[in-house]
């Protein structure tokens, strides 16, 4: 099978590799879309400490079954199916206190083991789910995201009638921005130094979006502040900008992926007087099956910018980085 393998050096290789063989317990999947996230650029220029190389890349995956395992019972070939890329383990202390996420052997299809870059992937029944008929196969790619998401609302513990700022108009930040407002949030502020992406914010119906969420604008909006920061750009600026956002008793929502070396300054005074909290929302544990459910809810169409084949995707790879489309998906075919 044809696949693209990633060798942490910026170079994104086609190859031709045997098709995977599923053990007992594993599902055969051909891909028919696997989205680019930013974590496929991290690996694609070996910034993801843990990655393993050479990698096929690639976790937000939509496919068919092709082949079952022996002990498969809930899958049958033919299913259209959508993958949680993260494996736990089970047994270390941080799964056995129903935190898998933060498993401390995890194993994720696309960054420690093979993924969707490619014409087939294998996976654990565990982590294979059941699309509903009526959803797309190009919108069933977005689960995987639209899961994370949910865990960073969830982490923020959003009330009815709050506000909130969300850093970053990228696929992450447009699907948070719905889940906040399905939340009931009652102000929501975005932010993006991307006009593109600004336009369709207010093409989903948010009505205040900035080129740059300052204290002064978004206390103009909003009085003394906002509730909650969910910061989905991984911006060290806008991190730090972002504890002046903050009415007394905020939560500053930490989701975008900063590069490990950064950091940024607080004043532990601040925190300690007006009770303020950082939280850090890492990956999805526990949510998969609610993204599929939401699928149909959410407005995720006009996220979909870009389609490329296989053989183009060092293209696509350039599109992304550069930040001119929002969702770009990968489709395996070599050819049209």
């Amino acid at each position: 099978m044809y696949a693209v393998q990633l060798d942490g050096k910026g170079t994104a290789k086609l190859v031709d590799l045997n098709k995977p063989v599923p053990s007992k317990e594993e599902v055969l999947i051909k891909v028919c879309y696997c989205g680019i996230c930013g974590t496929d650029i991290e690996i694609l220029q070996g910034k993801l400490p843990w990655a393993e190389y050479p990698i096929v890349a690639g976790h937000e995956i939509s496919g068919v079954v092709v082949e079952i395992g022996e002990y498969v019972k809930r899958l049958r070939p033919g299913d259209k199916v959508v993958i949680d890329p993260n494996l736990p383990c089970h047994t270390c202390v941080y799964c056995l206190e129903g935190k898998p996420h933060l498993c401390e052997d995890l194993k994720a299809i696309g960054v420690t083991e093979p993924g969707g870059f490619a014409e087939y992937v294998i996976a654990k029944e565990e982590q294979v789910l059941r699309l509903p008929p009526d959803i797309p196969l190009d919108i069933g790619a977005l689960s995987e995201p639209v899961s994370c998401a949910i865990h960073g609302v969830e982490i923020a513990k959003i009330k009815l009638g709050e506000k909130v700022v969300i850093h970053g108009a990228g696929t992450i930040g447009l699907i948070m921005a719905q889940l906040v407002r399905k939340a009931g949030a009652a102000l929501i502020i975005i932010d993006d130094p991307l006009e593109k992406r600004r336009e369709i914010a207010r093409t989903l119906g948010f009505e205040y979006v900035l080129p740059k969420a300052s204290s002064e604008g978004v206390k103009e909006i909003a009085g003394d502040g906002v509730d909650v920061v969910i910061d989905c750009s991984g911006s060290i600026e806008a991190i730090s900008a972002s504890v002046d956002l903050l009415r007394k008793g905020g939560r500053l929502v930490l989701f975008g992926v900063t590069p490990p070396e950064k950091t940024f300054s607080i004043s532990p005074y601040k925190f300690y007087k007006s009770e303020l909290t950082i939280m850090g929302s890492f990956i999805n544990p526990y949510t998969s099956i609610r993204s599929i459910a939401l699928l149909s809810e959410l407005e995720l169409r006009p996220l979909i910018t870009h389609k490329y084949k296989l053989c183009k995707i060092g293209e696509a790879f350039k599109k992304h980085k550069v930040k001119e489309g929002i969702k770009i998906l990968i489709q395996p075919e070599l050819e049209d």
